[in-house]
């Protein structure tokens, strides 16, 4: 045992170390509470349904009184230097403002998504905070070990909130876009590539955002998904808005070589002089017998 932080007094009897270790539980806050009852009952925090702080401490109470003193002694003891042990400085989180975007919750989510918890009491700071030390606790990685990978999470943060693969979409082309990549993203979420608890079902161009964060952080890689996504997207959009259809046909090295030279000569591109031709046919039957 660390006994950390601890000025009680030298004394044989194991209840008055209970009830001094009692009163120290008793007077900690939510954060790590939720992480003592986690150790207590030896899960993980996401299996209770309840996170207030009057209900965890209950649940830390009752638990106990099953127990013999000495046996409480034990748990409560090494519960309570573990979470001692486990305490960030707030230097560490300042990064993490009280306005959380949808990003940056989902970012932090995906970096402790094993001891994430879905509540509303708790803000998004407080539920990673408690979810990232429940990390480090179970891979044993404290103290210098916690700073070195929340300096990496930070940094890493800063990096992606700077990638913006769609800043260059209209406003006026995004639902047609959202709509159109949704069901890419859904694709690739079946094959495992996405997180599963993400809707694919994409509401704005953030939305779109997270998931391609869930994709892969790799600015390369995520290029490599998402420009070819965006040219078909134009192509089609483009063909809808103005009435046209690509059509995919085989010519000759020669008529290539004329349709070239026509397109030169008259200052046309190949597209508009077949175009004429096929007008000029039409119209007037100057070369195709009936």
């Amino acid at each position: 045992m660390f006994n950390l932080n601890r000025n009680y007094p030298v004394s044989s009897d194991k209840a008055d170390l209970y009830e001094n270790l009692d009163a120290e539980l008793k007077g900690l806050e939510i954060e790590d509470l939720l992480l003592v009852r986690s150790l207590i009952f030896n899960t993980k925090i996401d299996e209770f349904s309840t996170f207030t702080k009057d209900e965890t401490l209950n649940n830390c109470l009752i638990y106990l009184d099953g127990c013999n003193i000495s046996k409480k002694n034990n748990i409560l003891e090494e519960a309570l230097d573990s979470i001692i042990n486990s305490r960030l400085n707030n230097d560490e989180t300042e990064w993490i403002n009280k306005n959380v975007s949808r990003r940056l919750e989902h970012y932090l989510r995906n970096k402790t998504y094993k001891h994430w918890i879905d509540t509303n009491s708790l803000s998004t700071k407080q539920k990673f905070k408690i979810a990232f030390r429940a990390l480090m606790l179970e891979e044993d990685k404290i103290i210098n070990m916690s700073a070195v990978r929340m300096r990496k999470i930070r940094d890493n943060w800063k990096k992606i909130e700077g990638l913006n693969e769609f800043k260059s979409i209209k406003k006026e082309d995004i639902k047609e876009l959202l709509i159109y990549i949704s069901a890419k993203f859904q694709k690739i979420q079946k094959n495992g590539d996405i997180d599963e608890y993400l809707s694919c079902d994409l509401d704005t161009l953030e939305s779109a955002l997270i998931c391609l964060d869930s994709y892969s952080e790799d600015p390369a890689i995520r290029s490599f998904l998402i420009k070819p996504m965006l040219t078909n997207w134009t192509q089609k959009n483009r063909r809808e808005k103005t009435n046209k259809k690509q059509k995919n046909f085989i010519l000759a090295a020669s008529t290539i070589k004329e349709l070239k030279k026509l397109s030169e000569t008259h200052e046309l591109s190949e597209t508009q002089i077949i175009s004429l031709l096929i007008k000029q046919e039409a119209n007037k039957g100057l070369y195709i017998e009936k």
